[in-house]
């Protein structure tokens, strides 16, 4: 199995490749580290009352802040407190925070979202009222932040799914009905070329051996992997792809009661090439991915959108194994889930 893994990821290279360039804007800080020490210096120079104090000390909040064209940092809310009073407190000294130049994308300047939460360690503690978890940072907008978004028609693609496989021909003398999953990462271009990479891993029971075995033990389950590439076309909810795959059958013998497994019996490698079809339905709205940076909160490659899709896959392929036996044709059907992660070529904001 580590070998099969290995052999996918490499086989994956491009559609990482491709991934990587649906944005491949400069990324730039979306505000000056300093920001952080001002908001949590500030924020803890507020005279709380002591049943204010109460209510926060041993808690961390979520401080989501959005900012004006002018620079200023805007306090939204705190999650996580629900006392008026103390938010009220908190906005009002927002107020007071440095103004900075807003990061640019294209040399124009982005507003930008970011959070920050902040620990209040108990009154009496060592390392004092105060302590900010950096890590927490991160750079949000969500869809109705935007006053119009436009797609660029790349986009990137993983797929999930359970697939059902059906020999035909001489295979179906020896195999049953079988089932495993599938996986696929892929890379769209804007003009709707699609390639990438696959794996599927299945199982069908034997129901008659092969009569080329050259051992004189029988095999009840056989365990098929393929791995390969995979060229296409999209349109608008689906897609066809033909695929060139690495194939592999191990023939084995069941598990015993007591849990040992047998050593194979037969193991075959050779080729396989196939046609697929995809169809996909989008499931709710579309979603702004949350991108983070761990330490000063940088613009990811952003913006991009996401959406979650529900995926049918019907296939077939002709698989060549040096046993003429285990030759043939094979019908595939699948269900399962697909993320899609779109490119974007333009945006603007909500004032």
């Amino acid at each position: 199995m580590k070998k099969h893994l290995i052999v996918f990821l490499g086989l994956l290279l491009p559609s990482l490749c491709a991934i990587g360039q649906i944005n491949n804007n400069p990324r730039e800080p979306i505000y000056p580290s300093d920001l952080r020490d001002e908001i949590v210096r500030k924020f803890t120079s507020i005279a709380f009352t002591q049943e204010q104090r109460k209510l926060i000390e041993g808690r961390t909040f979520n401080f989501k802040f959005d900012t004006e064209k002018s620079g200023q940092a805007v306090l939204l809310e705190v999650v996580g407190l629900n006392d008026s009073a103390l938010i009220t407190l908190f906005k009002n000294k927002a107020k007071s925070l440095t103004p900075f130049d807003l990061a640019a994308r294209n040399f124009i300047p982005v507003r930008s979202k970011f959070s920050i939460k902040v620990f209040f360690q108990r009154a009496g503690s060592s390392e004092g009222w105060f302590g900010l978890t950096p890590e927490y940072d991160f750079f949000e907008n969500d869809v109705e932040d935007f006053k119009e978004i436009k797609k660029s028609g790349a986009r990137a693609d993983f797929l999930l799914s359970g697939v059902g496989i059906q020999p035909l021909g001489t295979p179906m003398e020896h195999l049953t009905f079988g089932g495993g999953f599938r996986g696929e990462l892929s890379g769209t271009s804007r003009k709707g070329f699609t390639f990438g990479g696959q794996m599927v891993l299945a199982q069908n029971n034997i129901q008659r051996n092969y009569p080329e075995f050259s051992s004189n033990r029988s095999a009840a389950v056989a365990n098929s992997f393929l791995g390969g590439i995979f060229l296409g076309k999209r349109y608008n909810n689906f897609n066809y792809q033909f695929d060139l795959s690495l194939a592999e059958q191990d023939l084995t013998q069941r598990r015993s009661s007591v849990g040992r497994s047998d050593p194979s019996v037969e193991r075959f490698v050779g080729w396989s090439i196939g046609a697929s079809i995809n169809l996909f339905q989008q499931l709710g709205k579309e979603v702004v991915p949350l991108n983070h940076d761990p330490l000063v909160g940088e613009i990811p490659d952003y913006p991009q959108l996401a959406a979650h899709k529900f995926n049918v896959n019907l296939g077939i392929r002709y698989i060549h194994y040096p046993v003429p036996s285990a030759r043939g044709i094979t019908a595939e059907i699948g269900i399962g889930y697909r993320l899609t992660y779109y490119g974007v070529s333009a945006y603007k904001l909500k004032d």
